[in-house]
């Protein structure tokens, strides 16, 4: 499963330029080369700052969102629970959506920030 601190982060080595990807991967939305990647100095957290959580938990919900809207992972963990399914399919946006709305808790309105 996909969720949180997967994936692969395409890097370059700041000393030797080698990458860690194999550069004849076509880029995903435009079916170019990948142009950029991080420098092998850099980390996640560097190049996002204090965002750097919030990025993550919205891809991990991305994923989630996507793998709901397909049968194949109702049928992997509810294969038994056929006639649940509609349900669970609900839950999950409303929990969604929930989520997003106790998130707003963590804007500072007076500093203009989220922490």
């Amino acid at each position: 499963m996909l969720g949180h601190g997967t994936g692969k982060l395409f890097t370059k080595d700041a000393t030797t330029g080698e990458l860690n990807y194999d550069p004849s991967i076509e880029h995903p939305y435009n079916g170019g080369p990948i142009t950029t990647a991080y420098l092998s100095t850099e980390t996640w957290s560097q190049k996002f700052g204090k965002l750097h959580s919030g990025y993550e938990e919205c891809r991990a919900d991305t994923v989630a969102l996507h793998l709901i809207s397909l049968e194949e992972p109702f049928e992997i963990f509810f294969g038994d629970r056929k006639s649940e399914w509609d349900d669970i399919y609900y839950v999950a946006w409303l929990e969604m959506i929930y989520s997003a709305i106790k998130g707003l808790q963590f804007f500072d309105t007076e500093k203009k920030i989220w922490t």
